[in-house]
């Protein structure tokens, strides 16, 4: 996995996945994809973790992106 910040004021992170890397981010982090990524939504794991995430104010929800090919993805 390679990535670059690009942007001043609103910088944006771009990864470049090669096949079989997985990225997790909060649910509804990404901004664009291009290439051919599986996206699965999960919930925040154990109890424990899911009270954690409450308590910090963290999202309950995880997306798990896989790159399936050369890809790129931008938070």
């Amino acid at each position: 996995m390679k990535y670059n910040i690009e942007g001043g004021n609103l910088p944006a992170v771009i990864l470049h996945l090669e096949q079989g890397e997985t990225v997790i981010s909060e649910s509804g982090g990404r901004t664009w994809m291009r290439g051919p990524i599986l996206t699965e939504t999960t919930s925040g794991g154990g109890a424990g973790k899911v009270f954690g995430r409450m308590f910090s104010g963290e999202s309950l929800f995880l997306s798990r992106y896989t790159a399936q090919g050369n890809a790129e993805i931008a938070f």
